[in-house]
């Protein structure tokens, strides 16, 4: 969780050799990304509505600013809370 915002951070450079990338259970802090460099970039988001840590909505939040500046974004819920569950 606590490194999504590195995650946001090097897939929303300008000439970023990062792609995709993939973000768990993180907040999102949008005045730190480069959100002019998200178009056509893909991030996948995997959050649980329980999670106390990181509340359901910075997944939310991303997706839909990402979304917006022409990001390719999944967001993929799971049953559980904050942290790895089998």
């Amino acid at each position: 969780s606590s490194s999504g915002p590195a995650a946001y951070a090097a897939v929303l450079q300008k000439e970023s050799p990062v792609r995709r990338a993939m973000i768990a259970m993180s907040v999102f802090k949008p005045e730190r990304a480069s959100l002019a460099f998200a178009k056509d970039k893909r991030v996948y988001l995997y959050h649980s509505r329980q999670d106390k840590i990181c509340p359901f909505r910075f997944a939310e939040q991303a997706q839909s600013t990402l979304e917006k500046q022409d990001a390719k974004v999944k967001l993929v819920e799971y049953d559980g809370g904050h942290g790895w569950h089998s």
